[in-house]
């Protein structure tokens, strides 16, 4: 068995789509070409074995992956100590994993399926936006699958933004004028007024319709005040929190 036909067997609905008729090496090649998503193979020493044009290109996914680099090499700190062991634990039960998190800036759901190939564990990595669909956080039915809600974030090119500025970012997005967010955040006019021009500076932009852009872009206006807060805080840790942060859509908050 070719290593297309051994990873579109391990895919979620591919076995169907080969019932039409649709070969191995056509479906591999949707996932990895057409779809603007960063996808890896990952060995059982958490190297870079395969990866397509959207994961080689950190301007696309906020990562510098490499054939033949580590895993490790390739992501925050944080980030490596909080998924490798789940990884490793993932590829010995052959449990499919999914870990919702903040990783270069982004909310991003990433799905990690193991499988064996010639005697080798790999594992078939791909990482989707969840601003594209904010209701999957809440999808927990799939059989032999592990979820995770990250406990380690890595908030890219919001990473110098105070915690104030942050949710600023998100209502801006949000599309809320300044008294609209000085209404919600419980402060004056002129304090946001601040706050906003001071996420700009550190951000490099100026004009606000730029900055709502951005922060549509990452997904954090799909989420609410507190879990925003709480990936901030989380962010800053050296070490993985102790309790996990939910991102979870607001929209589906009862």
């Amino acid at each position: 068995m070719s290593t297309a036909e051994d990873i579109s067997n391990h895919m979620t609905g591919f076995g169907e789509w080969r019932e039409h008729g649709l070969p191995s090496d056509v479906l591999l090649h949707t996932l990895t070409v057409d779809c603007v998503v960063p996808a890896l193979l990952i060995d059982d020493e958490f190297r870079v074995v395969r990866a397509n044009s959207v994961a080689l290109d950190p301007r696309r996914n906020g990562y510098e992956w490499k054939i033949g680099g580590s895993y490790a090499s390739s992501v925050p700190p944080q980030i490596a100590r909080e998924r490798l062991p789940l990884i490793e634990q993932s590829m010995h039960t052959g449990r499919r994993l999914v870990i919702d998190g903040m990783l270069a800036g982004m909310c991003k759901r990433s799905c990690y399926r193991p499988f064996e190939h010639k005697g080798n564990r790999l594992m078939f990595l791909v990482c989707w936006p969840q601003v594209l669909n904010p209701t999957t956080t809440n999808q927990r039915t799939e059989n032999g699958t592990d979820y995770v809600e990250a406990q380690a974030h890595d908030l890219g090119p919001f990473t110098p933004l105070t915690e104030r500025e942050l949710e600023v970012l998100a209502l801006v997005g949000r599309g809320l004028t300044n008294e609209e967010i000085a209404q919600t955040l419980h402060r004056s006019i002129k304090t946001v007024q601040g706050h906003r021009l001071s996420l700009g500076v550190k951000l490099g932009m100026t004009n606000r319709v730029q900055v709502a852009k951005l922060a549509l872009q990452s997904g954090i206006v799909e989420h609410d005040l507190e879990t925003i807060r709480m990936v901030w805080r989380h962010s800053r840790d050296a070490g993985v929190p102790a309790e996990p942060v939910s991102l979870r859509p607001e929209s589906t908050k009862p």
